[in-house]
């Protein structure tokens, strides 16, 4: 593989890994990093950096903080449920 084709291919699997669903979260990474998902690249272009916090910018920030709460109790469910079925395997 040559550099250019590198070059070309390294964003496209960086973004298709960042948005593939997860089987346990129903989320992609991108989702629980930045708390929406993305639909197509265009949505990466960087947005302008505002200095006050707004009040949509708090409640985006409440939307974070309750996002990955309850994708860290999907988590944990999952692994109960995961240990569950083990522990049944085992015995």
């Amino acid at each position: 593989m040559n550099a250019l084709h590198s070059d070309l291919t390294l964003p496209t699997a960086e973004f298709a890994y960042n948005t593939y669903v997860n089987r346990t979260t129903y989320k992609s990474l991108h989702e629980i990093i930045y708390g929406f998902r993305l639909r197509k690249p265009l949505d990466l272009i960087p947005i302008s950096d505002h200095y006050r916090v707004s009040e949509s910018a708090f409640l985006f920030a409440s939307h974070m903080h309750d996002l990955h709460k309850k994708i860290s109790e999907k988590i944990a469910q999952s692994n109960a449920n995961y240990k569950l079925r083990a522990d049944v395997l085992i015995v």
